[in-house]
């Protein structure tokens, strides 16, 4: 499976509620969509250990 690793306090020291947060997560999620119907890919790069 999949997973990311947040590791940023902007957004948690920006966003005053749970709330705020989601709607960030949803404009986000909404660019995203935007991005990949427009031909964006994804670009996976493996780990440098």
């Amino acid at each position: 499976m999949s997973f990311f690793t947040w590791k940023d306090d902007g957004l948690t020291s920006d966003c005053a509620s749970l709330e705020a947060m989601a709607s960030r997560f949803e404009e986000t999620a909404s660019l995203i969509k935007r991005l990949s119907q427009k031909g964006f890919k994804l670009k996976k790069r493996k780990k440098i250990s």
